[in-house]
C-alpha cells in the first residue's frame, strides 16, 4: 500500500501504541475520582502538557481535551456567538466543514455571518477584512494552514488587522493541518482560541484540543460534573491523552518531508497540461495538483485499485461535488474537476513517489486519448 492522504489521517507511530498501551494497564484510573492514585495520573498529564508551550508557545493549562479538530472549531464558534442573542461571525469561504457548517447554523440561528474574501492563492484579502470587521464583530475565525490547497495563511498579519480595528473581537484559528506541520509561536501574536488534533500528526483519532486564552467569555456548549478537563466535561480517556501528548513528543521529520515536496514537483516537470494548486507559501506536507483531462474520481478510484491511496479533498466533506475551496479561489473549471491532493508523512518516501508515477501516466495517457 501506497499512502499518500495524511491530510485526512496518519499511520499512528509506533512509540505512540506503546504508550497508550502503558497507560491501559497502568494509568486508567479515572482522574476526577480524587484518591492517590488519581492524583497521580491527573499529575502526570499535567507535566505532560508542558509539550503544548514548547510548541506553541501557549500556557498549557488553557488547553481543554475534545473529541478531535472537528469538537473544538465547532466549540470555538458556538460558545463566543451564542454568548448573546445576536452577533458578527466572521470565516472565509475556504474553511474546513466543521467550521463553514457550525457558521450556517449559527446563520439560521439568526446571527449575521460574513465571509473575508481570499485571493486566488487561498490567502485572506487583509484590506477586505479590515472593511469588514465591524464593531458588533464576536469572532474572526480562520484556518491557519488550508487542508485542500496546504496555503499558510499570515496569521500575524490577520491578529494585527483584527485587533486594531476591534480590540473586542476575539479570534480564533484552526491550527489542525499546522501543529508540528510549520513551526509557528503564538506567544508572539494575540490569538484568543486555537484548534488543533492529534491524529494528523501519528496520534490516536478521538483526541484534540482546544486553547482558551484567560479573560474571553465563553457560554458553556457541553454539560456535565467532570472537573478535570475546564471546557468539555467528561471522563478523561487517559490512553487516548497520554497518546495525543506523546504524538507531540515526536520529531515528524519535515525536512524528508519537504524532499518529498520537491520530489514529487520535480516529477512533474515534462507532464502535459499539469497545474500545480498549491502556492509557493504553503505546508510541505500538501501538494494540490490537477491533471487536465482526467477527473479527478477516476484517478482515484484507478489509483486506489492499485493500492495507492489520495484524495479529491478534504476527507470531512467527501460527498462534494466540486471543491469549495477551489472554487472559492476561482480555478478554471477544468483545473477544479480534474485536482487531487497528494499529503505526505515521514512513513513516505521517493521510491513510493516514483511507483505513484509509474502507475499513473499510462493511464493518465490512455484517459486523455478518449474523445
Amino acid at each position: 500500500m501506497i499512502y499518500f492522504d495524511n491530510s485526512a489521517t496518519t499511520r499512528v507511530d509506533e512509540k505512540v501504541i506503546e504508550e497508550m498501551a502503558r497507560v491501559m494497564n497502568e494509568m486508567y484510573l479515572n482522574v476526577d475520582s480524587g484518591y492517590k492514585g488519581s492524583e497521580e495520573v491527573k499529575k502526570s498529564i499535567k507535566e505532560k502538557k508542558k509539550i503544548f508551550k514548547k510548541i506553541l508557545g501557549l500556557n498549557p493549562d488553557n488547553f481543554s481535551f475534545t473529541s478531535g479538530g472537528g469538537e473544538a472549531n465547532n466549540f470555538a464558534l458556538t460558545s463566543i456567538m451564542r454568548r448573546e442573542k445576536k452577533g458578527h461571525l466572521i470565516i472565509s469561504p475556504i474553511e474546513h466543514p466543521s467550521l463553514l457548517n457550525t457558521a450556517l447554523e449559527l446563520k439560521n440561528e439568526g446571527y449575521d455571518v460574513e465571509f473575508a474574501k481570499v485571493d486566488e492563492y487561498g490567502n485572506i484579502d487583509l484590506e477586505n477584512l479590515a472593511d469588514i470587521v465591524r464593531e458588533d464583530t464576536k469572532l474572526v475565525s480562520i484556518m491557519g494552514v488550508n487542508n485542500e490547497i496546504g496555503t499558510i495563511i499570515d496569521m500575524e498579519a490577520i491578529s494585527r488587522v483584527v485587533k486594531s480595528k476591534n480590540p473586542s473581537t476575539y479570534l480564533h484559528i484552526d491550527f489542525v493541518q499546522g501543529l508540528k506541520h510549520i513551526d509557528y509561536d503564538f506567544s508572539k501574536i494575540s490569538v484568543d482560541l486555537l484548534s488543533i488534533s492529534s491524529h494528523k500528526i501519528h496520534g490516536p483519532k478521538g483526541i484534540g484540543a482546544i486553547y482558551i486564552k484567560d479573560g474571553v467569555k465563553i457560554k458553556d456548549q457541553v454539560y456535565g460534573d467532570n472537573s478535570e478537563n475546564k471546557y468539555i466535561p467528561r471522563t478523561m480517556p487517559n490512553e487516548l491523552v497520554f497518546g495525543f501528548l506523546k504524538a507531540m513528543e515526536i520529531d515528524n521529520n519535515m525536512e524528508h518531508i519537504k524532499e518529498l515536496k520537491k520530489y514529487f514537483l520535480s516529477k512533474l516537470e515534462g507532464i502535459s497540461n499539469v497545474y500545480v494548486n498549491s502556492p509557493t507559501n504553503s505546508s510541505d506536507s500538501i501538494i494540490n495538483v490537477s491533471f487536465i483531462g482526467a477527473r479527478a474520481e477516476v484517478l482515484q478510484n484507478f489509483l486506489s485499485s492499485n493500492d495507492i491511496y489520495i484524495s479529491t479533498g478534504s476527507a470531512c466533506s467527501a460527498n462534494k461535488k466540486d471543491s469549495h475551496v477551489l472554487k472559492a479561489i476561482k480555478l478554471p473549471k477544468d483545473r477544479v474537476i480534474s485536482a487531487i491532493r497528494i499529503s505526505f508523512s515521514k512513513y513516505n518516501t521517493k521510491d513510493e513517489i516514483d511507483k505513484f508515477f509509474e502507475v499513473l501516466l499510462p493511464f493518465l495517457n490512455m484517459v486523455r486519448s478518449i474523445k
